[in-house]
């Protein structure tokens, strides 16, 4: 059954009018505005509509953590489901809550992954790791120049090894290998404002090892430092398929649900 944002911790489903009509502050007087973001009832935090993602504040609760990952993934039009990791990337938005121009297509680790899952004992965990949702260099095979994918909702599927380490070959929620993408046309680094009116598709993005410690061996795909990496396996399952959904962590929140569903069992 698919619910607008009801999950296993919050059995009380609501509807997307009253979500929103919460969000612009006509619910119930207990709720309130903090840090650039709205408590409601003590244990709902959720990003707030108008204002940039940020690194989820370290005195939430691991539920309210990945209540406030999970609806940041929903507003952006993702798929959370318990049946399924779901990886959140936040590019231009390091974890230690460092910005960087999501333009730049090369770099250092800079970005942050998600990970959204419950454990063992069934309570949820939303896992903070560094990463890269840009590219690592600035010429790659293809012609028309190295890949930035577009910030979006996908589908990963487990792909075998790559670099000695398991990887997943990211498609769209139709199943098409071709992902949106602008391409750094003139090998700067950068995606510069004229390339973002090219865009184009990108084949063959994998979630993979970085290979390096300091930068990602990259075309495209999303990567994480080798020791990151292997922690992102045993966090996801090398079996399992996984939703990522990728944000500009330097755009606002936007203010309603574009399409998102979180999937969850009935409680």
């Amino acid at each position: 059954m698919t619910y607008g944002i009801a999950n296993r911790l919050f059995p009380q489903c609501l509807s997307q009018s009253d979500f929103v009509q919460r969000e612009k502050g006509d619910g119930p007087p207990s709720a309130d505005v903090e840090g650039g973001h709205r408590r409601h009832h003590g244990d709902r935090f959720t990003p707030r509509a108008g204002t940039l993602p940020t690194i989820a504040p370290s005195n939430l609760t691991p539920a309210e953590k990945y209540r406030y990952y999970a609806n940041l993934v929903v507003k952006n039009g993702g798929e959370v489901d318990d049946k399924h990791a779901t990886v959140l990337g936040l590019r231009g938005l390091a974890p230690d809550g460092a910005r960087h121009d999501s333009n730049e297509n090369v770099g250092p680790y800079n970005d942050t992954f998600v990970v959204l899952k419950h454990d063992a004992a069934g309570q949820p965990e939303a896992i903070e790791l560094l990463g890269q949702t840009h590219s690592g260099q600035k010429s790659g095979p293809n012609s028309g120049g190295v890949a930035q994918i577009q910030p979006g909702s996908y589908k990963a599927e487990p792909n075998g090894p790559h670099h000695n380490m398991p990887s997943w070959h990211v498609e769209t929620l139709s199943g098409s290998g071709e992902i949106p993408c602008w391409r750094d046309a003139n090998k700067n680094g950068y995606i510069d404002p004229a390339e973002k009116q090219s865009p184009t598709v990108a084949t063959a993005i994998l979630f993979h090892t970085g290979v390096n410690t300091d930068h990602g061996s990259s075309i495209g795909c999303q990567v994480m430092r080798p020791d990151v990496y292997k922690d992102f396996v045993q966090d996801v399952g090398e079996q399992n398929e996984l939703y990522y959904t990728l944000v500009d962590a330097n755009r606002p929140t936007p203010g309603s649900r574009s399409g998102g569903h979180h999937h969850s069992r009935h409680f």
